[in-house]
C-alpha cells in the first residue's frame, strides 16, 4: 500500500516488450521491496505475447502498479511513456528480464535524501552463463562530470537501472530518451542528466541482478543495429560540441563500436575503414585484450582480409 496514493516517493519504471518468461520474476522482486512507498509504472510497447496481460493481473492485485498499453515504438519510446506518467519524486529503470533485491529502493532512498542527491549510483550483479559477478561502480569522485568521463572510457556503466534519479531532473532539463535510438539509449540519458551537474552520491552495495539475454539487441548486431550506434554517437557529439575534453573521452566509445562492427563481419574492408578513422591513434589506449587491438591495427591498415579469415576461423572453432 502507498502512504500517499497519489504522491509516491519513488516510480519503478518498466518497460515491457514480449517478457512473458520473466516478467512475474521481475515485478514480483519490486513488489516485495522492504520500502513501502513507491510506484511501479509497466509500460507494455505493444507486445504480441502474454506480456500485457500479466501487467494488467498486476494492477489488479496491487494498486502500486499502473499499466499503459501502446503500440511498439522501441524501448526508449517505452521509457518515455514512465518518465512522463511518473509521479515520485525520484524514479528508477528497471529491465523486464531483470530482478532486485528486496532492500534496493530502501537503500537508495535513505542514501538520496541523506546526501540531498540527485542521482544515486550503486554496485550490480552480472548473471552470465550460471556465474555471478560483481561489478564495482565506484567513481574516483562523484563530481558529476567526473563520473560521466568514466563512463565514457568503459570504467564505469552506462545503465539506468542502478542510478536512483531525482525525477525534477527530467522535466525541468527537458530530458527524454531519443525515440530514434534504441542501441545505448541509456547512455545518451544518463549523459544529459550528468551535464546537469546534478549532485551525486555512490552507495558501495548491489541490489539489481542483470541478467545476460542471449537475444538481447545489443549481441544480434545487424546494419540497423550499427546505424543507430552511429546515431547515438552523432547525438553525443552534438552535446559536446565545444567541450574537446569530453570529445576526447567519446573516442574510447566510438572505438568500441568500430571493434564491434569488425567482429561483426557486416562490412567490406572499404566500409569498415570509413568508420570513425580518427580513432586509430587511440587503439594503443584501449583496454581490450592486446589480441583485439592487434586486429583492429591489422584492419585499420591494408590487412583487413587477414582479420576477416581469423575472425571467421574463431567463428568456425566455436562450432566444436
Amino acid at each position: 500500500m502507498l502512504e500517499k496514493d497519489d504522491c509516491p516517493e519513488i516510480s519503478v519504471i518498466v518497460a515491457v516488450y514480449n517478457a512473458e518468461r520473466y516478467l512475474s520474476v521481475c515485478v514480483d522482486s519490486i513488489l516485495g521491496q522492504t520500502y513501502a512507498n513507491y510506484e511501479v509504472l509497466l509500460i507494455d510497447d505493444g507486445s504480441t505475447d502474454a506480456s500485457g496481460w500479466i501487467c494488467d493481473k498486476y494492477a489488479c492485485k496491487d494498486k502500486r502498479v499502473r499499466v499503459f498499453h501502446k503500440s511498439n515504438g522501441g524501448v526508449s519510446s517505452a521509457r518515455n511513456v514512465g518518465i512522463q506518467e511518473a509521479k515520485g519524486k525520484y524514479s528508477i529503470h528497471v529491465d523486464s528480464d531483470d530482478w532486485i533485491e528486496s532492500g534496493m529502493l530502501e537503500r537508495l532512498y535513505k542514501k538520496a535524501e541523506a546526501e540531498k542527491a540527485d542521482v544515486v549510483i550503486a554496485d550490480f550483479l552480472n548473471h552470465t552463463n550460471q556465474r555471478v559477478s560483481l561489478k564495482k561502480q565506484k567513481p574516483k569522485t562523484v563530481e558529476a562530470r567526473n563520473v560521466l568521463k568514466e563512463i565514457l572510457r568503459g570504467k564505469l556503466h552506462g545503465s539506468m537501472w542502478n542510478k536512483l534519479v531525482r525525477h525534477e531532473l527530467y522535466q525541468k532539463n527537458a530530458i527524454h530518451f531519443d525515440e530514434s535510438i534504441n542501441c545505448c539509449e541509456d547512455v545518451l540519458v544518463v549523459t544529459q542528466l550528468l551535464l546537469q551537474h546534478p549532485n551525486v552520491a555512490y552507495l558501495p552495495e548491489a541490489f539489481y541482478h542483470y541478467i545476460y539475454n542471449p537475444v538481447s539487441i545489443v549481441r544480434n548486431l545487424t546494419h540497423k543495429t550499427f546505424n543507430e550506434l552511429f546515431g547515438f554517437v552523432e547525438e553525443m557529439q552534438k552535446l559536446f560540441d565545444g567541450d574537446p575534453d569530453l570529445l576526447g573521452c567519446l573516442i574510447y566509445t566510438k572505438l568500441t563500436i568500430r571493434k564491434d562492427a569488425l567482429f561483426s563481419r557486416l562490412y567490406t574492408q572499404q566500409e569498415y575503414k570509413g568508420i570513425y578513422k580518427e580513432a586509430d591513434s587511440y587503439i594503443c589506449r584501449a583496454t581490450f585484450p592486446l589480441i583485439v587491438k592487434l586486429l583492429l591495427w591489422i584492419a585499420a591498415g591494408r590487412g583487413y582480409w587477414i582479420v576477416e579469415g581469423v575472425v571467421g576461423l574463431r567463428n568456425f572453432i566455436r562450432r566444436f
